[in-house]
């Protein structure tokens, strides 16, 4: 069809005068004329796009949603049960008080002490040079000791509790030659082997038992560079716990040796104040100086 048949087609359709020989107002015809002759379809014109501060913050925080379940999604949680990624949630955290209570060994220690019943320890997250550890070891003849430590890269201090002597010693602050760990970063070490698995997807579930009548999750990992064999948490999601962990076994092939380490309580808080040791009614107070070596 031609360009002249179409407008005469649109002529056809669009002029309200179906009889040609009939009078027409002249404003009424040059309205008409106007328009058939126009363009059916408007002009486009570019425009530039901008958002308002609403549909932007909207546009924001549908993103940081989307973040977040994408980093839910790829932490290493995926077949992992609720409880087990909020355990590794809580021993990442920054600020907070890792507090254990395990139980004690079934041997004197190294010092031909009566064995150990209970200890008790309280560690802070900071880092892995740096932070506070209290450690408060109970006996089975009923004498108790009450540690503290600070580690600040190069330099540390001491202070110890002896409920045999009722003594408490301060040591001062010593540097050190090289960067050394707190006492009590071992069992927090291991709990924190747990989170990076988690966290790099190299732990999975492997069923569930009980710990002590707890119910418990048993997570493993084929991660070659952990000696942990396996973690036990608790199933409460609101409060998990760390129960349980099981170590690879070592010594021989006829007697190999498999540590197990059982946790009465695996809990954090962010109360600092319990990483001071307390004031004993009659203690005697012992500071050491620094040219003088602890007993």
């Amino acid at each position: 069809m031609s360009g002249r048949d179409d407008r005469s087609w649109a002529v056809a359709v669009r002029n309200p005068v179906k009889d040609p020989d009939a009078v027409v107002d002249p404003d009424v015809r040059a309205q008409t004329l106007r328009s058939i002759t126009a363009s059916p379809y408007p002009t486009y014109r570019a425009r530039r796009a901008t958002w308002s501060p609403t549909t932007f913050l909207a546009a924001l925080m549908a993103l940081v949603v989307a973040g977040s379940v994408l980093f839910a999604i790829t932490r290493g949680g995926g077949g992992l049960p609720g409880a087990a990624t909020a355990l590794a949630n809580i021993i990442e955290s920054k600020d907070t008080i890792v507090h254990i209570v395990s139980n004690g060994e079934d041997a004197p220690d190294a010092a031909g002490r009566a064995r150990t019943v209970r200890e008790e320890q309280w560690v802070t997250t900071d880092g892995r040079y740096t932070g506070i550890s209290r450690i408060l070891t109970t006996r089975a003849d009923g004498s108790f000791t009450d540690y503290r430590g600070v580690v600040e890269r190069t330099r540390r201090r001491w202070t110890r509790y002896d409920s045999k002597t009722n003594t408490l010693m301060i040591n001062p602050w010593t540097k050190v030659l090289r960067r050394s760990e707190f006492r009590g970063r071992y069992l927090l070490k291991q709990a924190q082997t747990f989170a990076q698995a988690v966290r790099d997807g190299k732990a999975k579930l492997d069923g569930e038992t009980q710990v002590k009548g707890v119910p418990a999750y048993r997570i493993v990992t084929d991660d070659p560079s952990t000696i942990v064999r396996a973690w036990y948490v608790s199933r409460d999601e609101d409060d998990p716990r760390m129960l349980r962990i099981d170590f690879k076994c070592s010594g021989t092939e006829a007697k190999p040796q498999c540590p197990v380490q059982t946790f009465d309580t695996y809990e954090t808080t962010n109360d600092r104040s319990v990483l001071r040791l307390p004031k004993r009614p009659g203690q005697k107070v012992v500071r050491l100086s620094s040219n003088r070596r602890p007993r």
